[in-house]
């Protein structure tokens, strides 16, 4: 029996419930029920983990009906849609920059992984040294894909198909089992990767150029001074360009994001947000990467306005595809660290990492949290699945920062980024999949 010592009594803490029971519950029911709240309690204070594929979001207008149900025919009627779709004179496919490909977990001791991003076939591995290494995915000896099948031995890969063996450290061939030769220019095309935020980064540029800049530390992710929430990733039919430019486009806040969605639509009219931009800084510290927005953040309920001390929310990106956002309540923070990935010129794999450092938000339930920003997530994403890219948009005189934005924007892209469009079937529709 567990016994706890309060003060100078010693109780079983059973029979407090019982001694304590409401009378209009029998003693029994009322412990289920305690019971039930309390595992519900802990369950969703938890981190989720939430995925969200292409069909999901923006197209219940066409796919809703009961002709839709199978996955094929959705799939075919989204892809009917975006044959008709104007994508737009769009940027380059990929802006250079570290992107995220993979989170740590992903990717245990000695373990392989297949990745396809920005156009290209990767393998990526993790040495015993626990270092994590990208390469081309294909063996330059018969063209296996290391990624099926190969395995590792200390820092190298070994490829499935002849056992031929490529080190991790620069990619060149280590040993072929059944020769004593090695084949000259037998390597390995390898990339700048790095680990850190529980993430695996992965350095991208059209000349080749090697990593000008670091992903940023969060010091509090590794001690733990940040709770996280939950993990949600959607994939979005749009430019790359056109999400990150979003979190710039301060217009946009108070027209899709004015009222909560804790629950997928049911949306809280009588609790409003409004939105006002405070300040835009580009390339500062002489850091040329890092972009900064601040914004002030109002709320009101049944019409009554009310500010939180200190509402303030701020929006730090950092080179194409890494963005941090800090929603600053007074008594407490809540974070989101979010990532844009292309996988193809018009698919973007978004993330969004949501923590808290607030105790009494930590108390809360975490999948609570991570529902509230999927749900405001899920109207940019509506809009993205189908909008158009303009070039040279209309914009008033307070949109000045937009502007300001694309042109900052600009320096990701270099000579050889790729404008030609293409889908994974050589289509001439690019958005279809």
């Amino acid at each position: 029996m567990l016994y706890l010592v309060v003060g100078d009594d010693v109780i079983c803490p059973f029979e407090w419930i019982l001694a304590n029971c409401p009378p209009f519950l029998p003693s029994g029911m009322f412990i289920v029920l305690l019971g039930l709240f309390l595992i519900g309690w802990h369950k969703y204070r938890q981190p989720f983990h939430r995925f969200v594929d292409l069909t999901e979001i923006g197209f219940d207008q066409i796919t809703g009906s009961e002709s839709y149900k199978t996955e094929h025919r959705k799939r075919d009627a989204i892809n009917r849609i975006n044959r008709s779709r104007i994508p737009g004179r769009l940027p380059p496919a990929f802006p250079n920059g570290w992107f995220v490909i993979l989170e740590s977990t992903d990717l245990s001791k000695t373990g392989v992984k297949e990745v396809t991003v920005l156009g290209l076939n990767l393998v990526a591995w993790r040495g015993g040294s626990g270092r994590v290494y990208i390469a081309d995915a294909y063996c330059p000896h018969l063209g296996a894909h290391l990624g099926v099948g190969g395995k590792v031995h200390g820092e190298c890969i070994k490829c499935p198909f002849h056992g031929w063996s490529f080190d991790g450290s620069d990619g060149h061939l280590a040993h072929v089992p059944y020769s004593e030769s090695i084949p000259e220019g037998a390597k390995l095309w390898m990339y700048d990767a790095t680990e850190r935020n529980g993430f695996i980064y992965f350095w991208y540029h059209a000349e080749g150029d090697q990593p000008t800049w670091m992903p940023p530390i969060y010091s509090e992710i590794h001690s733990g001074q940040w709770r996280l929430c939950g993990i949600s990733q959607v994939l979005v039919g749009c430019h790359v360009q056109d999400i990150i430019e979003n979190g710039f486009d301060a217009g946009h806040l108070s027209a899709v994001h004015h009222d909560l969605t804790i629950w997928s639509g049911t949306r809280w009219e009588f609790f409003k947000l409004s939105w006002r931009l405070a300040e835009v800084s580009l390339g500062t510290l002489g850091e040329s990467h890092v972009a900064n927005m601040k914004c002030y953040l109002r709320m009101s309920l049944f019409g009554k306005f009310f500010t939180l001390p200190a509402t303030t929310v701020t929006f730090t990106q950092t080179g194409p595809g890494l963005l941090y956002i800090v929603f600053n309540m007074g008594f407490g923070r809540i974070i989101i660290f979010g990532t844009v990935t292309p996988l193809e010129p018009l698919c973007q794999k978004t993330l969004a990492a949501v923590y808290t450092d607030s105790p009494l938000l930590k108390l809360l339930a975490g999948g609570l949290i991570l529902s509230v920003q999927a749900n405001q997530y899920k109207r940019d994403v509506t809009i993205w699945n189908r909008k158009t890219h303009l070039k040279n948009p209309i914009l008033v005189k307070e949109e000045r920062a937009l502007k300001q934005f694309r042109q900052w924007f600009s320096q990701f892209y270099s000579k050889n980024s790729q404008t030609t469009y293409f889908n994974k079937n050589g289509s001439s529709n690019p958005l279809a999949f």
